[in-house]
């Protein structure tokens, strides 16, 4: 663990460089209302530190609370396919989500765990399940087991992707 103001050790999972300065309201705020761009753009591998609203947004994905919640809407996908109630949003689609129900699962499990994750996997799975033209909603079994592969990565060992998809390198190269 880092002292208050001592600098991370490259590839060190963000939550210990968090600790080391509180961003402010407005940074906060900055954050939460471009949180799908900001996602997007830690997914593709931008530095937390790059910028307040990217330390920000990555210090609020590595918090206990918002993890659980990450968690809770991978179940919640399952669930939306399993047990459907009407037709006020977007449907996921049923069989991609079917066919990935044990990952999606793991997933929301190693959220919920003490392990230490890379943000960049929460920015993923977070930017999945907001994106109605993502995989897990109009997209093949194969492309959804594809991304939780790669957001499994990601939360593990933090490495970018291989070949993020180009709007992602589009949306991080304009911050």
């Amino acid at each position: 663990m880092l002292a208050r103001n001592e600098a991370p050790a490259v590839g060190e999972p963000f939550f210990a460089a968090a600790q080391t300065q509180a961003p402010g309201t407005r940074t906060r705020l900055v954050a939460r209302l471009r949180a799908g761009g900001l996602d997007r753009a830690l997914a593709a591998g931008a530095d937390p530190l790059g910028s307040t609203a990217l330390a920000a947004r990555a210090a609020r994905l590595g918090e206990p609370r918002t993890r659980a919640a990450v968690a809770d809407q991978l179940d919640g996908l399952v669930q939306a396919v399993r047990h459907p109630r009407g037709h006020s949003r977007i449907p996921p689609r049923r069989a991609s989500v079917m066919a990935n129900a044990a990952a999606l699962g793991h997933l929301a499990e190693l959220l919920r765990g003490p392990e230490a994750l890379y943000v960049s996997g929460t920015a993923m799975l977070n930017d999945l399940l907001r994106d109605a033209t993502g995989p897990a909603y109009v997209g093949t079994s194969h492309e959804l087991t594809a991304r939780l592969a790669d957001a499994d990565d990601l939360l593990r060992r933090g490495q970018p992707l291989a070949s993020p998809r180009p709007d992602t390198v589009r949306l991080a190269a304009r911050r």
